[in-house]
């Protein structure tokens, strides 16, 4: 029963010029801000599971490294591919947004989250690829503060730090509960992600975050609609047919809704009501 669909893609492209440094963090009296995070050492070619495992763990202690590493390592590549990173993020119960540019990359820092980075360290036509788990910040010295590698809070160049985000294709994302949203983040982003973590089988962690957009946007139909599937697949109908329902006030003319409504009635054994939906 699903009325919306997504599709993420991913692009790669280089560059070899660093972006600048946001005025932001320039013109910050000195501080030194630092996220808490337990450090896992990386194996060879398994930066990928160490850092999102450790940024998972900020959360759930339930999560381990060998869980992620079966989620998301792939031992015919050598590594972990982007897309492989985001589902199993969403399969341990985790929303992931996509932070597109530094300002946001320090927000989220401030906010108190862990930023997953992709960088290319390799120069000029060589590709060393690479993922790290971006903790704080020093506008005094200008420094990223990092878990990467073997390396526990290591300071680099935030400019260096950007100019390997960016030749990585400008690619990173944070991971936080499933039933909080960012400040910033827009029902859009929220609502694929809810969606996202009910295409892995997450029902929970969907419900949650349909709960979160029901209270931040409470006139938008799609996170009743989601509520109602969510309850459709555990065979909760009544439960589904208020939520569907509560949808079908907000846009009343929407065929899909229609259409799910009649999907409960026949369930629920309401032939003739379902005729008429």
């Amino acid at each position: 029963m699903r009325v919306l669909t997504f599709a993420l893609v991913m692009l790669i492209s280089g560059c070899v010029t660093a972006p600048p440094l946001t005025s932001h963090f320039l013109n910050q009296r000195p501080v030194r801000l630092v996220n808490e995070a337990d450090f896992i050492s990386q194996k060879r070619n398994h930066c990928g599971p160490a850092t999102l495992t450790m940024s998972a763990q900020r959360y759930t202690s339930d999560v381990s490294l060998s869980e992620v590493t079966s989620l998301a390592f792939t031992p015919g590549a050598n590594g972990s591919f982007k897309g492989d990173m985001l589902s199993a993020a969403r399969r341990i119960g985790l929303a992931a947004y996509s932070i597109p540019s530094p300002e946001r990359m320090i927000e989220f820092v401030q906010a108190g989250h862990s930023v997953l980075l992709f960088q290319d360290l390799g120069a000029l036509w060589i590709r060393v690829w690479h993922f790290a788990l971006l903790l704080g910040y020093d506008t005094r010295n200008k420094t990223f503060i990092l878990h990467s590698g073997p390396d526990a809070y290591k300071e680099n160049s935030a400019r260096e730090v950007l100019r390997t985000w960016e030749r990585g294709g400008k690619w990173s994302f944070a991971l936080v509960p499933a039933g909080v949203i960012p400040n910033g983040v827009s029902h859009e982003e929220a609502l694929a992600n809810a969606m996202a973590l009910m295409a892995v089988g997450h029902q929970r962690g969907a419900l949650e975050l349909y709960q979160k957009l029901s209270l931040l946007w409470p006139n938008k139909y799609e996170s009743y609609a989601g509520m109602a599937e969510v309850y459709f697949s555990q065979n909760q109908l009544t439960q589904a047919e208020v939520h569907l329902r509560k949808a079908i006030a907000i846009s009343p003319l929407h065929p899909g809704l229609q259409f799910n409504l009649s999907q409960i009635l026949y369930r629920s054994r309401r032939p003739s009501e379902a005729e008429t939906a």
